[in-house]
């Protein structure tokens, strides 16, 4: 699976450019393997998610979009690509962080894009 050369913000939002420059190759973990060519590694930076995600944590995740079950989501709102905690409800998204620092709010659902469910997490050892 490809690493990008792209970050997911855990905080206030990061551009995310619409091509992927692949910066090298991990395996494909063998439970992952029903995604094929779907699955990218991408870098965390923010502090928003912890204690889930750390600022310079890596997310696997796929390209499916939105898979129909609330969880952990690689997203793209108003240009700016973020992981976060995402739940459907009656036409609009709610968005969460982990941290309680921040708070949560809501986006309409036409005006976000659910890029894919996030399945791994690799930390970084400080």
């Amino acid at each position: 699976m490809p690493i990008l050369d792209q970050e997911l913000s855990a905080g206030n939002g990061v551009d995310l450019p619409s091509t992927d420059v692949v910066t090298g190759y991990f395996p494909v973990p063998k439970e992952l393997s029903r995604y094929g060519e779907q699955l990218a590694a991408l870098h965390v930076r923010g502090d928003s998610m912890e204690p889930t995600l750390r600022s310079g944590d890596m997310v696997v995740c796929d390209s499916c979009g939105w898979d129909g079950t609330e969880g952990l989501y690689a997203i793209r709102l108003n240009g700016c690509g973020y992981v976060k905690r995402v739940q459907a409800a009656r036409g609009t998204c709610i968005i969460r962080s982990d941290n309680p620092k921040y708070g949560s709010f809501e986006a309409p659902a036409d005006k976000l894009e659910l890029i894919g469910r996030v399945h791994y997490v690799i930390h970084k050892l400080d």
